[in-house]
């Protein structure tokens, strides 16, 4: 089952939720770009910009019933506006337990919002970094299942 695939909260009371969340894990900018759907904030000194990916409304899970049917203009519509307001419930997920991990210490702010920080350039070290790699970078492969099993043994 998908979390908050039935929620009631609007997406602005969600983006409320988040922004109390970010003020009190010491946020000290906060804002929404309406345009390009991203959350901004400035938390330790490190300006952090993550983006809010809208539901596909060609998807099956909105196009279709849980029973396979395909649904009307008005029922994909309303299925699309759930789809979004379950994404903005899953945002605020995924800062409330990204954050406390980093006020717990479990893991450093750096390598938990590394993706996510901002360049002077105006992109993220993601949306700067991951077009340049490529599936054959040897330093970012894993070893195989089997040469794992092995160094276990």
């Amino acid at each position: 089952m998908k979390y908050a695939n039935k929620t009631k909260v609007s997406i602005e009371n969600s983006q409320i939720e988040i922004q109390k969340l970010l003020r009190k894990y010491g946020a000290t900018r906060y804002a929404i770009d309406w345009k390009n759907n991203n959350i901004l904030f400035e938390l330790f000194g490190r300006s952090v910009r993550i983006h809010v990916k809208d539901p596909n409304i060609n998807d099956k899970e909105i196009q279709l019933t849980p029973s396979r049917y395909q649904r009307n203009s008005s029922n994909i519509q309303i299925a699309f506006n759930q789809a979004k307001r379950q994404m903005w419930r899953v945002m605020l997920l995924f800062l409330k337990s990204t954050l406390e991990a980093i006020d717990m210490g479990v893991i450093e702010l750096d390598q938990a919002m590394f993706p996510y920080f901002l360049l002077p350039n105006g992109k993220t070290v993601a949306e700067q970094l991951l077009p340049q790699l490529s599936s054959n970078v040897s330093i970012l492969s894993l070893p195989q299942f089997t040469e794992m099993k092995k160094e276990n043994e």
